[in-house]
């Protein structure tokens, strides 16, 4: 700017030192070069207003994206504890199966073991009751 202002005013000295006798003519010079730097500022705050206006449309965008993917994050975390919950309620479920079964294998096993007991002394019964019938005769 500093230098098209120097240019101006160098323009407007040639003029006069040339013997223009207008000053009209070295005024509307520099008012033409003031316009031009004018116009040239003009667009240049138009361009940075169009800037800032691109940047707040990438902030709001940004932020509404922030937004979903926390959103999106709580979701996945609700449905992640209700995952823990089935798999936790499973877990028991599948626990108390467990110690069903073995309580249910231990009773067999004792009714076996009753079973096998009572044939046992059954067969002792009658070994001592023979032994007794061979010493009686």
């Amino acid at each position: 700017m500093k230098l098209q202002f120097f240019t101006s005013l160098f323009a407007v000295g040639m003029m006069f030192l040339s013997g223009c006798s207008s000053a009209e003519k070295a005024a509307n010079t520099a008012a033409d070069q003031a316009e031009r730097i004018a116009d040239k500022v003009e667009k240049a705050a138009d361009k940075m207003e169009k800037a800032v206006d691109r940047v707040e449309k990438a902030a709001d965008k940004a932020g509404q994206m922030a937004d979903k993917a926390v959103d999106k994050a709580g979701q996945m975390a609700d449905k992640a504890g209700q995952m823990a919950d089935g798999a936790a309620d499973k877990a028991g479920q599948l626990a108390d199966k467990a110690v069903d079964k073995a309580a249910a294998g231990v009773q067999a096993a004792k009714a076996i073991g009753d079973k096998v007991e009572v044939k046992v002394h059954a067969a002792a019964d009658a070994a001592s009751q023979k032994v007794k019938d061979a010493a009686a005769h």
